[in-house]
Parts: structure tokens; sequence; C-alpha cells
């Protein structure tokens, strides 16, 4: 459920106000340029509802049972898939000159990004989540809510090894041929597990997680069906952290994205 090489990607409502005000100006460069465009149901992506996806509730240790989650705790700012021009690919985009995360910063977006970057070089898929409400360099206030408070861990305290243990990712293919429906599935995953993941933290900047694709045999199947299917695809992916004790309960979706029908011959780059 990790790729779809496509192409460019539009701006987030913020940055196009701004630059409809002309507070910013465009250029080719700018996210809001790039081909790949939010809200397109061909060769495009969005934002995906966090409220159909059932996560595990205040009581989840006795009981098992799970509920909708609430909206989700980011919104997605922009998701880019690109090919690289350095052949080992970028573990932490976030810090490449010419990334998504330096290019929004370009054109004025100061909030702390969130960043879930999928590697498979020489492709890449990056999605840029960022708190609701505009806070300018800081997460998501915890404000007495369980979830929050463990983002916050997550972020700011927890080695990586214990942040392999909690950051789970939920895919959903809405549409598309039922033997890649059937490969990818709907159910939860920690891909620390499995997976190669890494963590890159700039204070007040963002925090990255960064997903190694081909270090699982299995990711690389899946990646395979994948890509044979992506121009009939529509798939959604979420991700949360796992409450593992009563005081991180109920779970609260992160964030999650939509691409529809990727073209896979239309990629930005290279980068």
């Amino acid at each position: 459920f990790l790729s779809m090489r496509s192409g460019t990607f539009s701006g987030s409502g913020l940055l196009e106000n701004l630059w409809s005000l002309g507070g910013l100006a465009s250029s080719s460069s700018a996210p809001s340029a790039w081909e790949f465009k939010r809200g397109e149901t061909d060769h495009g992506w969005d934002e995906a509802d966090a409220t159909q996806i059932s996560v595990r509730g205040s009581n989840f240790l006795k009981d098992k049972n799970k509920f909708p989650s609430e909206a989700s705790v980011f919104e997605v700012v922009h998701l880019d898939l690109y090919e690289c021009e350095d052949q080992k690919g970028y573990p932490n985009i976030s810090a490449i000159d010419n990334g998504v995360v330096k290019e929004l910063r370009k054109a004025g977006d100061e909030r702390f990004f969130f960043v879930v970057n999928f590697c498979m070089p020489p492709l890449q898929i990056s999605c840029v989540f960022a708190a609701k409400g505009g806070l300018v360099g800081q997460l998501p206030p915890a404000d007495g809510s369980k979830s929050a408070a463990l983002l916050h861990r997550f972020v700011e305290e927890m080695s990586d090894a214990e942040r392999s243990q909690r950051f789970k990712v939920i895919p959903w293919v809405r549409e598309g041929p039922w033997i890649v429906q059937k490969a990818v599935g709907r159910t939860p995953a920690i891909i620390g597990k499995s997976l190669k993941v890494s963590y890159f933290h700039e204070k007040s900047n963002y925090f990255e997680v960064s997903v190694d694709i081909f270090s699982s045999s299995a990711a690389q199947r899946i990646l395979s069906l994948l890509k044979g299917a992506a121009k009939a695809l529509t798939l959604e992916v979420f991700f949360v952290l796992e409450g593992k004790d009563p005081e991180e309960l109920p779970e609260h979706i992160l964030g999650g994205f939509r691409v529809s029908r990727g073209d896979l011959s239309r990629t930005r780059g290279p980068v």
C-alpha cells in the first residue's frame, strides 16, 4: 500500500489564499504549481476521512472494542510523489533543498510539520501533515488529551526503538482490483516490526518518519501489485499511535491521505 509513482501536487488552502492575496510569489517550483492536484479524481490526492476508521476505545484492554476515530489530529498540507536524483533515495526528505518540506517553507508555511516518507528509490512518496489551527512551530497542545500527550512523548521523548513499537499504518483500497484489495487488506500494522524505519526531528520545524520499503520482501511484493494497478486504484492510508495502557486510550488517527488513479509516468523530478 506504499506507492504509486505520480507527479506533483497542489498547495494547501492556506498557501493558495496567500498567493491569491499577492503575499507570495507563485513559481513553477512552488507546490501549488505542481501537476498532481489536490481534489482530482484522476492522478490526484486529498485528505482521507479519519472518522471512517475504527481505533482502540477507552476500555480496549478489557473489552477489545474499537470505535470510529475522532477527526484527525493533523491535516494534510501536501503529498509529493517524485523521482530522486540520488539513486540511493532521501531517507530524510525534510532536509533536502528541493524536497516538499523546504518548498513549503519557501512558500511561507511556518507550522510544525509531521512528515511520513516512504522510500523506494528512485521513487518516493512523502506526506506532510500539520496541526490544525495554524500553530507556528508547535505540535497540537495536549490540553488534557491522552492521545495528544502520547503524540508529544512520541516526538519529544521516546527512543527510536520505542517509536517503532507505536507507529501504525492502516491502508484501505477504496477502489481497485480484488487481488490488490485482498493483498493490502485493512488491518492496522506496526510497520517498525517488519520494515526499517528511521526518525528525524528538528525542534520547532518537523518530525519525519522515514520508511524503507525495500527492507521487506513482502512490502516489495505489495508494491509491485500497486504499481501494476495504479491507474485503477483509489488508495487511502491512515496513521495512528498505538495505545498500550489506559492512560493512552482511546486512540486517535493522526492523519490520512487518499491517492486517486495515479499515473506512474507523471512523476515530479528528479529531485
